[in-house]
């Protein structure tokens, strides 16, 4: 049975009287917003659901429907419903990292994700979970980051609910039994030993052994053999027993947000969602925030010279800048980036390139947690680049000094709104287990009215802010890490976590001083207004005289 939910203002009812059945019938002036629930889903509502959202902002082409939910022990869900997906998947995003956990446990916020697949009260076998996953055609993974934890899973369309309260499990009774403990860490070694040939974890886990070492940022996520087994052992401490404070204090529904994306309608998605994640109990947890960066003035105005595993050339310039996850409507760093980035006359990387140093390059805000960011500019280099790094900077602080001269410019500003407008309008349509952790792991970033649009669209412009931000990078604020196998020879430091060889120096006076002090280049400019972005997308009617051309046309191509 169904029962149905009358929303918005009715301006007049009739009732009128149809035959000696009396049998009343009742006409609404329309239009009239109507949302149908099961009578189960209803009552779940008043009790387990606090907030209904049905005005998700989505794509002109996106056909899925949506609906978010706040639930009563603060658990935030998104709904997706499309009845032709070849795949429903789901996601939990946990807003809790490796940045909480203890610093004496390296890793154990890492641990602890490897360690819910492994078994629950419900179903204690360590490979249930996995095991109807594979058998149902689907798969399932995880990440820990810095700042959230976030867990997700794809399977054949028929067996999403089954495989929900599987999942479900994770966060409401784990068993972290002794034997899947001794065992697992041992598959977090080895995913650390994978991860030491690779530069990218390499860079990462450098920039945090040269930040505050007081600062979370500086631990060491990941973990290994050492941190979660040797040295609690050596210590007479259970490493079984901190996974178990951990989950205990940190995983709290106040804290989690779950993306569901099945084949069914939203009512009956609501059906099985709802009694499965609102016993995920809420202890309240504190989101986690930085107020200080990692990068404090003892951590400034350094160059590092680091030697990679593959055969390659950077220069990755970064700067420290205020989380702006509050300025999404006007995201100043992606209109600096825009510019600092561009490649066509006038720019930073065409100059570069005709010195023969850079292939590309590529800039913005690196987004790093709550309360602290970072704004980067890394650049490919060539071999001749290479020996011209204090060059490229100071070219890099000349474009500044251009930006800084004209100021912000509106129409640039415009320019970048039509093209997010125009990339959201036009967005792939991504796979159900890829959209559900991507989209899971910003609900905490965006209202939930706007979760799907909040990275692409562009609503205010705010010249003072991208000003503000642009004083920021500055050459008192720089860090450079130079990136090359031909720096073998002066590297004698040596990275703890993985080996990487590296030398760290305070940048010369006389080269901050010559940054300070750069005048403009008489080769850079603005770029030109771009009068080719499309701004109507109405289809017109092919003039039939033009038919025969069109088809003369295509047989040619």
């Amino acid at each position: 049975m169904a029962c149905s939910i009358f929303v918005g203002t009715v301006s007049r009812i009739i009732r009128k009287r149809s035959g000696s059945s009396r049998i009343y019938n009742l006409y609404f002036k329309l239009p009239v917003k109507i949302r149908t629930y099961s009578c189960s889903s209803m009552i779940l509502k008043d009790k387990l659901v606090s907030k209904i959202y049905d005005d998700i902002i989505k794509s002109e082409q996106d056909a899925r429907q949506y609906r978010g939910l706040e639930l009563r022990n603060g658990m935030k869900v998104l709904l997706i419903s499309d009845p032709s997906t070849d795949k429903s998947a789901a996601a939990l995003d946990v807003q809790i990292g490796s940045m909480s956990e203890p610093r004496e446990f390296p890793g154990l916020a890492h641990f602890c994700e490897h360690m819910l697949f492994l078994g629950t009260e419900k179903y204690p076998s360590e490979n249930d979970y996995n095991k109807f996953l594979r058998e149902h055609g689907g798969s399932s993974n995880a990440y820990t980051a810095e700042g959230n934890t976030c867990y997700y899973f794809d399977v054949s369309p028929n067996f999403l609910k089954e495989a929900l309260d599987r999942f479900a499990q994770f966060f409401l009774c784990p068993l972290f039994t002794e034997k899947a403990t001794e065992r697992e860490v041992n598959a977090v070694d080895s995913e650390h030993e994978k991860n030491l040939q690779i530069d990218s974890w390499r860079l990462v886990q450098l920039e945090k052994a040269t930040c505050n070492p007081q600062h979370d940022y500086s631990k060491f996520g990941t973990g290994n053999l050492e941190t979660l087994s040797v040295q609690p052992k050596s210590r007479g401490i259970n490493i079984r027993d901190e996974l178990l404070k951990f989950h205990e204090k940190f995983y709290s529904a106040n804290v989690m947000a779950l993306t569901v994306f099945g084949k069914e309608s939203l009512e009956e998605l609501m059906d099985i969602v709802i009694p499965l994640f609102s016993k995920v109990a809420n202890k309240n947890v504190e989101y986690p925030e930085w107020k200080e960066h990692p990068f404090d003035s003892d951590h400034l105005k350094l160059e590092g010279y680091v030697v990679p595993v593959k055969d390659i050339r950077t220069l990755n310039v970064s700067f420290p800048i205020p989380d702006l996850r509050q300025e999404y409507r006007s995201n100043p760093d992606s209109y600096l980036g825009h510019l600092i980035g561009h490649e066509g006359p006038g720019s930073l990387l065409s100059e570069l390139k005709s010195l023969g140093w850079v292939n590309s390059l590529a800039a913005g805000a690196k987004p790093g947690c709550r309360g602290f960011a970072f704004f980067i500019v890394d650049f490919i280099l060539t071999e001749d680049g290479l020996e011209h790094t204090d060059d490229i900077v100071t070219i890099l602080f000349q474009y500044l000094t251009l930006l800084r001269e004209v100021g912000p410019q509106e129409w640039v500003f415009q320019e970048c709104k039509k093209l997010s407008e125009m990339n959201f309008r036009f967005k792939d349509k991504e796979k159900p287990q890829v959209y559900v952790y991507s989209v899971a792991s910003r609900i905490f970033r965006y209202p939930i009215n706007e979760v799907l649009s909040g990275p692409y669209l562009l609503h205010e412009y705010k010249p003072d802010l991208i000003s503000k931000l642009l004083d920021l990078l500055t050459p008192d604020t720089i860090r450079i890490a130079k990136v090359g196998k031909e720096f073998e020879n002066i590297c004698h430091e040596t990275e703890k976590w993985y080996g990487t060889k590296y030398r760290l120096d305070p940048i010369k006076e006389d080269i901050l001083n010559q940054w300070k002090t750069v005048k403009l280049h008489p080769n850079l400019k603005l770029p030109l207004p771009n009068d080719l972005i499309a701004s109507d997308f109405t289809l017109l009617p092919i003039d039939p005289e033009n038919l025969n051309f069109l088809h003369l046309f295509v047989i040619l191509r």
